[in-house]
């Protein structure tokens, strides 16, 4: 996609303290949720290709870095500051789980490499042909060199994998082997083993630093987008969203062996 430029040449129109741009517009399909292999699959091969493109012979110097963006210690601050100021017995027991993100934040001596930013699955556009085909991902605000690769990997198999079951969400197994073949044919062997053998940990951290946002979110917040017709407030909402993420987590580290024996026979 590109941008349009206005009459006089500009990237952008400022209105007030906020400004607007228009692109191009693609021809396409989004999902709102995987449900099929062959998505995850493609999916992960436009991810793929997209990290070893940007980050091969690739020297720009980008402008704009979200300041918290993959900064599990600021993340957490936030959270800490919003729950030493409020207290609900709903959201109290998971307080010692989320505690975790610390301890299992990814090692700090990790290479810095060009990464998407948001990586859910409705960010990225399909064919429309019976069998679609990744073609582009949209929303590149949060593009830059600003930290591993293995945090939005991580945020990507964690909302990829996730799958509801009519009561309850798991994580799917069969769409993460999809996703990460899918990955790694993309991306031709740009992951280095290290960086392979740490992706359950990312879903790990992903899925506690994710429910420090919702506990932020049930105290006063409003950035997650809430679901009147499912949920009978906000609050409600957002406790939902906190235990089906420390479900996650648990299952994770049931399941990280088997995670660690698929990525190894893939990259072998």
């Amino acid at each position: 996609m590109e941008i349009i430029k206005t009459k006089d040449g500009a990237l952008s129109v400022v209105d007030e303290d906020s400004f607007w741009r228009v692109f191009t517009y693609i021809h396409g399909q989004t999902f709102e949720y995987i449900e099929s292999e062959h998505v995850a699959r493609e999916a992960g091969k436009l991810l793929g290709t997209y990290h070893r493109v940007l980050n091969t012979n690739f020297n720009y110097e980008f402008k704009h870095v979200r300041s918290i963006k993959h900064n599990i210690p600021a993340v957490y601050e936030k959270y800490k500051k919003v729950i030493e100021k409020n207290s609900n017995k709903e959201l109290e027991k998971f307080f010692p789980v989320i505690d975790k993100v610390i301890s299992l934040d990814l090692p700090k001596d990790l290479r810095k490499s060009v990464g998407h930013g948001d990586t859910k699955i409705t960010n990225f556009i399909f064919s429309t042909d019976p069998v679609p085909k990744a073609i582009t991902m949209v929303d590149f605000d949060d593009v830059g060199r600003h930290s591993s690769i293995l945090y939005e990997l991580g945020s990507a198999f964690r909302s990829w994998c996730a799958v509801y079951d009519g009561e309850k969400t798991h994580f799917s197994i069969k769409y993460f082997a999809s996703a990460f073949n899918g990955y790694w044919e993309g991306s031709q062997k740009f992951l280095l083993k290290k960086e392979s053998a740490l992706i359950p940990r990312a879903i790990e951290v992903q899925c506690l630093q994710l429910a420090s946002r919702f506990v932020r979110d049930y105290f006063g917040g409003n950035y997650f987008r809430f679901d009147p017709k499912k949920f009978p407030s906000r609050q409600a909402h957002s406790v939902y969203r906190t235990n089906e993420c420390i479900d996650l987590y648990y299952e994770i580290e049931e399941k990280k062996d088997e995670l660690l024996a698929l990525i190894k026979k893939i990259t072998n």
